[in-house]
Formats: structure tokens, C-alpha cells, sequence
């Protein structure tokens, strides 16, 4: 894989979740419909920089939804900070599960997990570079290699 230099968080959470090849990265469009709990996602945030997240969804919407102030927000876990043996621990159990990944059914877990402040809600039209890892469960590590 090339190494992405404006980016080499991307590379080194790909490589701790042995998904090092372009095939399992493709760009996200920034539409409302592109969005639902289970995916991860790779994406630039002012101030915050290069996020990993899984989205989750929330009561209000299936990992996204429209603000009081007319803003569509992502619901996500932040990925980017927990140790590796972790997010692949998490991602196999979670991964498009579309029926687990809510925000009701994780909350306790994952914040235990993750911390309190892992938890964010993105807004959409901030977020640059939206990428989504298609992840090959058979390849996440076991965190005994």
C-alpha cells in the first residue's frame, strides 16, 4: 500500500487491523444515505484532525441524523486513540451489525471500553475526506500474533 503522507494515522490503524491494501478503502460521498451503524469510517475534522469512528445509531437517527438546527450529524465512536488489540476485539463482535450498533445496545461497552469522551457527533457537512474501511472479519487480528 502507499504510504498516505498527508495521513499516516490511516496507515497505521490499517496495519493494526491488518487491512493494509487500497482494495479495502473507498471514499464516502457526503449524502445522507451513505451513513448507517456498523461502518468504519476514516475522515478529517477541523481541530479535531484524522478520525477513525464506527458509527453507531442514536434515537434520533440510524448513525445520522438532522439537528435541532437543521445540521446532519454522524454518530460515532472514536476508534483512533484505543489500543489495537481492542478495536479489532470490538470490530469483529460490531462490524455491520446494523442490529447491535446502537447507540442503546453499545453505550455501556463501549464507553467502558473506549472512554466516555470516544463518543461524538460529527457534523457532516465539516467532515473532509470520508473514507470507509470495508473490513474482512477472517483478517482482523486475535491480539496473539
Amino acid at each position: 500500500m502507499t504510504p498516505d503522507k498527508r495521513n499516516p494515522n490511516r496507515d497505521k490503524f490499517l496495519r493494526d487491523i491488518n487491512h493494509e491494501n487500497e482494495s479495502f478503502i473507498s471514499p464516502v460521498p457526503k449524502s445522507y444515505s451513505y451513513f448507517s451503524p456498523g461502518q468504519v469510517l476514516n475522515f478529517n475534522y477541523p481541530e479535531s484532525g484524522n478520525i477513525w469512528g464506527l458509527v453507531v445509531e442514536v434515537e434520533r437517527g440510524p448513525g445520522i441524523f438532522i439537528s435541532t438546527k437543521g445540521n446532519k450529524l454522524v454518530c460515532v465512536f472514536k476508534l483512533t486513540n484505543a489500543a489495537p488489540e481492542t478495536v479489532n476485539f470490538v470490530l469483529k463482535a460490531i462490524y455491520k451489525d446494523r442490529r447491535l450498533a446502537t447507540y442503546s445496545n453499545v453505550i455501556n461497552g463501549m464507553i467502558a471500553i473506549f472512554g466516555r469522551n470516544s463518543f461524538r457527533t460529527y457534523n457532516l457537512s465539516k467532515m473532509g475526506r470520508i473514507m470507509e474501511v470495508d473490513i474482512q472479519l477472517g483478517r482482523l487480528l486475535d491480539g496473539e500474533e
